[in-house]
């Protein structure tokens, strides 16, 4: 008996240990079985990064992303463009709800999306073209034979300047290009939290192919996206990518005369959009006045005051420390009195030392710091500032010794007077006698 109790305590301390070692949960839709080995190197991609992948077909009977009310994946994969229906439990409304949680989903197109996943995108800010539509460029392609020209050739040049989500491409003399056959996409420009990661080269344009031109192109030039992103305000994110092509093995190892970057921009985007990279959280706050370590329960006015903040940056699957000259503190009572950038101190928290105005009233410690590929991150410290007591004003003020000078005079001179006015004889009275 006693055996069996190890034994059972075994194997629960064996399952309790793979749950704290395991990467994030990622279902993978697939529109075919076949994907699974013709992305084999992009899904690899994400088992070296200790992701847990679980493949399922997209119209798979037992889909499902909650389970007893939680979540049991964090992000989710789709590429099956054509799926007019979800299988299970997944449908349009689950996927938008697992957004809205703070979730992540990274969307993959073609030129035969199905209406399914375009009113996706539409809830996500992003219009997809007209079925059967491909992006075509007769200047900057692939020499194959290929009328359309949809293998387009993408200057590296076009992606956004962010590091932190495309990655770095330093060397643009070497002409690094990306490999493209998909779809366009346009991006609602009214919404403030969409990212245009990859835009079109100049001579692009969108239409379906073989037939003639009648109307104005979905998107022409700068204005067609071919990656978007989103990220929402309770920081989950989204990527839809025009292509899915664009994550083949074929694309992955194809030959050329150019540079080709697939496999890098590929995988930089992943990490991002899964949260592996530009996160941040606030660790720590504190405030005191400059001479001592005590927050009291009030400042007053013309005090000097010392803030910190401590805050961390995800990399990897650590917390590190996060270091940057341009996080703001606002000092805020209706509107901002004080507006300082921050010092990074030799412990990397973000510091910063001010005076009071000489104002009293209800205050805020305030810092509001968003950056392109970073979440954002919000802290508000309210504080009260009382104007001085009676006791706790200068003897005697600078500015006021002209009154004190006047006031002195008067007495002065009223003195002066009584003493002559008393110890001085009336003439009249002089005469007389």
């Amino acid at each position: 008996r006693m055996s069996l109790i190890y034994l059972y305590t075994f194997f629960a301390f064996c399952s309790f240990s793979h749950s704290l070692i395991r990467g994030p949960r990622t279902l993978v839709l697939l529109e075919n079985q076949h994907q699974e080995f013709s992305h084999s190197i992009f899904f690899n991609q994400l088992i070296n990064n200790k992701f847990e992948l679980t493949f399922r077909l997209a119209d798979d009977s037992s889909l499902a992303l909650s389970l007893f009310g939680d979540y049991i994946y964090d992000n989710l994969l789709i590429l099956a463009p054509s799926t007019e229906e979800f299988g299970g439990d997944l449908s349009i409304q689950s996927i938008i709800d697992f957004i809205d949680s703070g979730h992540n989903v990274f969307i993959c197109v073609n030129s035969r999306v199905s209406n399914l996943i375009r009113y996706i995108s539409l809830k996500c800010g992003v219009n997809i073209d007209e079925s059967d539509a491909i992006v075509s460029d007769h200047f900057n392609h692939l020499p194959v034979h290929d009328l359309t020209n949809s293998m387009m050739l993408v200057s590296t040049e076009k992606l956004l300047p962010s590091e932190l989500i495309v990655g770095a491409f330093p060397d643009l003399s070497s002409q690094k290009f990306l490999l493209y056959n998909g779809v366009a996409l346009r991006l609602n420009t009214s919404n403030p939290l969409l990212i245009n990661l990859l835009s079109a080269m100049p001579s692009t344009y969108s239409s379906l192919p073989f037939q003639p031109i009648l109307h104005y192109p979905h998107s022409i030039g700068f204005e067609t996206v071919l990656i978007a992103a989103l990220q929402t305000r309770n920081h989950g994110r989204i990527v839809i990518s025009g292509s899915l092509d664009f994550f083949s093995n074929q694309r992955f190892t194809q030959s050329s005369n150019y540079v080709l970057s697939n496999r890098n921009l590929s995988l930089n985007i992943l990490m991002w959009c899964f949260k592996m990279n530009g996160l941040l959280r606030i660790n720590s706050v504190s405030h005191t006045l400059c001479d001592s370590n005590i927050s009291p329960p009030a400042y007053t006015v013309n005090d000097c005051v010392s803030y910190n903040i401590k805050i961390d940056e995800v990399i990897g699957d650590k917390w590190t420390t996060y270091e940057a000259s341009d996080v703001q503190l606002e000092f805020r009572r209706i509107d901002p009195y004080v507006r300082l950038y921050m010092n990074l101190t030799q412990d990397s928290n973000h510091h910063i030392t001010f005076k009071l105005p000489d104002v009293y009233g209800v205050f805020q410690f305030i810092v509001d710091y968003s950056r392109i590929g970073f979440n954002s991150i919000y802290s508000s410290t309210q504080v009260s500032v009382r104007p001085l007591q009676h006791v706790e004003y200068e003897r005697f003020i600078l500015c006021a010794f002209p009154y004190y000078f006047s006031s002195l005079s008067m007495m002065m001179g009223f003195l002066l007077f009584s003493v002559i006015y008393l110890n001085h004889a009336p003439l009249l009275k002089t005469k007389l006698s």
